[in-house]
């Protein structure tokens, strides 16, 4: 499936968000509108008056972690819905390109001319209806995950090692499932365990659909009556996610050598829980204003001392993300400079950590950062587009969706205490997970 990597950690960079939205017939001129469509968890409409296609996006509001079974069925059960719907094109492993999996959502998605609106909804809809589709291509689809599996993992050494790290990451909580699973129980898994899974996720009432084209809110009401006229409800709503917290003070290390591997590379990763629950939409402004500090050149940022100053890291990738409102996670993935091995790496990162959260951000910093992030939204070229795939994720992370706009008045509204707060938390006792990885000589 053409998932760009999404079905693997999706999930890790989900962050809900929430502000109240218009949701009537008068609100037509708005980008985004709620529309009242039972049994649907929800219906959004993003109306774009340019827009000479519409396309369709249906979120199940469960994923890997939601399947308390074999590990990896939720990924076939998506493959087995999308079968469902008439796609048994086996040409090739990328015949799923119109659907994904994570560890919290299920996604399917379509797009056509205006005029086969209901064409499209009907076809979504029958990912929710029981699986008809024979049998032994059902038993076949298995060959095609394994086919996934070697070009994801098999052919990826750096992805097995992050499958690897997350799962020790995350070790008390379903969210370090694999998302694909292993080969071997790929090709066992068992089509009676799967029509189970499918039946007990895939339910109207705990799907959320996400339409973005030329259209008003009562002909998008008319179509989804004639395309879900069939479609019971099953009484399964979306749980809030809550993520089960490893024991705090655990540090965890280990070093892999590889003959794949021709660089030596740092996996870190912390989670935490900070003191007080913090409405989603804030908490990722806030996360998101961090990370922009810590990424610039200015005083009290990483990427100085790290990189640009003293020559330590030659390349990272810094991640911070809500895995709920009251749990943070931290990743950095690096790469040391010449003459730097990984441990000095390590050790570099985190004292240049702690002495920020100790110091606090300097006020000139992050006002400067701010406004460059409100600057860069406000001139953004396409907010529809931007809307789209906020929102996305935000239904995913099961929450509302939210406008650019909206987006853009949020990052307003941090300060630089909460920024602050959040990066001593991140520093503080958590749950740290270390991976060296280095070349076989």
């Amino acid at each position: 499936m053409n998932k760009a990597f999404i079905f693997f950690y999706f999930s890790m960079a989900l962050t809900a968000l929430f502000l109240p939205l218009q949701n009537s017939d008068a609100a037509q001129c708005s980008s985004l509108q709620s529309i009242p469509a039972q049994p649907f968890h929800g219906v959004w409409l993003i109306r774009d008056p340019d827009a000479q296609r519409i396309t369709a996006h249906l979120v199940v509001h469960a994923g890997e972690a939601d399947n308390p079974g074999t590990e990896g069925l939720a990924h076939y059960v998506e493959h087995l819905a999308w079968l469902n719907t008439g796609a048994q094109d086996q040409s090739n492993y990328d015949s799923h390109s119109n659907a994904w999996t994570s560890a919290i959502a299920t996604g399917y998605w379509l797009n056509s001319s205006a005029e086969n609106l209901e064409e499209i909804l009907h076809k979504l809809m029958l990912v929710l209806s029981p699986l008809v589709v024979d049998e032994q291509i059902m038993l076949e689809e298995r060959n095609i995950i394994l086919r996934e599996h070697d070009y994801r993992l098999g052919n990826n050494p750096l992805s097995r090692y992050a499958e690897a790290f997350f799962a020790r990451l995350h070790t008390h909580d379903p969210r370090g499932r694999s998302i694909i699973g292993k080969p071997e129980v790929i090709r066992t898994f068992s089509l009676d365990e799967a029509r189970q899974l499918h039946a007990n996720s895939h339910c109207i009432d705990n799907a959320t659909l996400l339409i973005v084209g030329n259209l008003t809110a009562r002909q998008l009401r008319r179509a989804l009556k004639s395309a879900t006229g069939d479609i019971q409800s099953c009484h399964v709503k979306p749980s809030p996610l809550h993520y089960q917290m490893t024991e705090k003070g655990l540090n965890e290390s280990v070093t892999l050598t590889d003959k794949q591997t021709v660089q030596h590379r740092l996996f870190f990763g912390t989670t935490v829980q900070i003191p007080n629950p913090i409405d989603p939409h804030a908490l990722e402004a806030q996360l998101q204003l961090l990370k922009a500090v810590l990424n610039s050149t200015l005083p009290g940022s990483l990427a100085r001392p790290l990189r640009f100053d003293a020559h330590i890291a030659n390349s990272y990738e810094l991640q911070m993300s809500a895995l709920d409102r009251q749990h943070l996670m931290l990743n950095f993935f690096a790469t040391p400079d010449m003459g730097i091995s990984l441990e000095k790496l390590l050790e570099r990162f985190e004292a240049e950590l702690s002495a920020i959260a100790a110091a606090g951000i300097p006020k000139q910093t992050f006002e400067r950062i701010q406004m460059r992030m409100l600057r860069d939204l406000s001139r953004v070229s396409d907010p529809l587009a931007s809307s789209l795939q906020h929102s996305l994720q935000l239904i995913a992370a099961r929450t509302e969706p939210q406008t650019h706009d909206q987006y853009i008045a949020q990052i307003e509204t941090v300060t630089l205490e909460q920024v602050n707060q959040l990066i001593m938390a991140l520093a503080g006792d958590g749950h740290r997970v270390t991976k060296f990885i280095t070349p076989q000589e």
